[in-house]
């Protein structure tokens, strides 16, 4: 989508995006790059301190990311992963603190 940038966790373990200060996402490009990917979900949680405070799963597509409209508020910390450890990739994050 953006062209030159975009995060990839290349072990398809889950990967986090973390703050000791509160902070909004207001949606990702998210997409899988492996046919196989597509058997399982990708899975997002978001957390406001220790509290899991949003969950959301959706299917990836090979054929292109989909736009996740999170409209997560107040976080702290965010994960995404795969239901089956596939990677996927993250692009255009909106996001403000």
């Amino acid at each position: 989508m953006s062209g030159e940038f975009l995060a990839y966790n290349s072990s398809g373990h889950p990967a986090n995006i973390s703050s000791n200060d509160t902070f909004d996402i207001h949606g990702v490009y998210i997409g899988v790059a492996w046919p196989k990917a597509e058997l399982g979900d990708i899975l997002i949680q978001a957390w406001r301190n220790e509290e899991v405070v949003y969950q959301d799963s959706f299917r990836g597509m090979t054929a292109g990311p989909v736009w996740f409209a999170a409209d997560y508020k107040d976080i702290t910390k965010v994960e995404f992963s795969t239901e089956k450890y596939w990677q996927l990739m993250l692009d255009d994050l909106q996001y403000n603190n």
